[in-house]
């Protein structure tokens, strides 16, 4: 058996648009929309984690090329584990960019404090 350093992970984990059995690996309150391997490279990255985004496509979806992220844990961990680390920080980064719209929609002008 080859033991490499880094794990493999596709950004399919993260999707809440795929079941279980179509790759997601995370339960759906951790899911997010259109996950893609830089939003997950980020992710790892801002845990403290080394990420390299490579070309790829998943074995059992070959004709979607979403490319894969390599992921070196700073210390060891499960890759279950891993995932939904990394989850909980896509979750937390979709949150932010959403509120960020939602910021963007209420300084339209005329909709700002009565007085």
């Amino acid at each position: 058996m080859i033991r490499r350093e880094a794990a493999v992970v596709w950004p399919s984990y993260f999707s809440k648009s795929l079941s279980r059995k179509q790759g997601r690996r995370v339960p759906l309150p951790l899911a997010v929309r259109n996950p893609n391997s830089e939003n997950v490279a980020e992710a790892a990255e801002a845990l403290g984690m080394k990420a390299e985004v490579e070309e790829g496509a998943h074995p059992s979806t070959c004709w979607n090329r979403t490319g894969k992220v390599l992921v070196t844990m700073r210390k060891k961990m499960t890759k279950e584990r891993l995932i939904r680390t990394i989850a909980r920080k896509l979750m937390e980064n979709e949150q932010k960019r959403s509120g960020e719209h939602e910021g963007e929609k209420r300084k339209l002008p005329g909709h700002g404090k009565r007085g």
